[in-house]
């Protein structure tokens, strides 16, 4: 119980140091902004590639459609981390 209680201090310590100091946060802004963009980028790839086995491959219906699913929500979820970045 009581490293549990140092490491949410720590937690909690750890994030304010990261809000309160701006070269730390832009930075952290950037790396998050730069993976959301390329989820943003190669997201269409799979969701093309699930289209295409869903017309002309008629057998493992499942992990098509999983994929389909995965990549439309990896897309939402990059535009919608760019787009809160950006105005930010």
């Amino acid at each position: 119980m009581k490293n549990k209680k140092r490491f949410i201090l720590l937690a909690i310590i750890f994030c304010f140091i990261i809000l309160l100091v701006n070269p730390i946060r832009d930075i952290l802004k950037l790396i998050l902004e730069l993976t959301a963009g390329l989820a943003i980028i190669l997201a269409p790839f799979p969701f093309i590639l699930g289209l295409l086995r869903l017309l002309f491959i008629k057998e493992d219906q499942k992990f098509t459609l999983q994929l389909i699913i995965y990549s439309t929500i990896i897309f939402i979820i990059g535009v919608s981390t760019c787009g809160t970045f950006n105005l930010i």
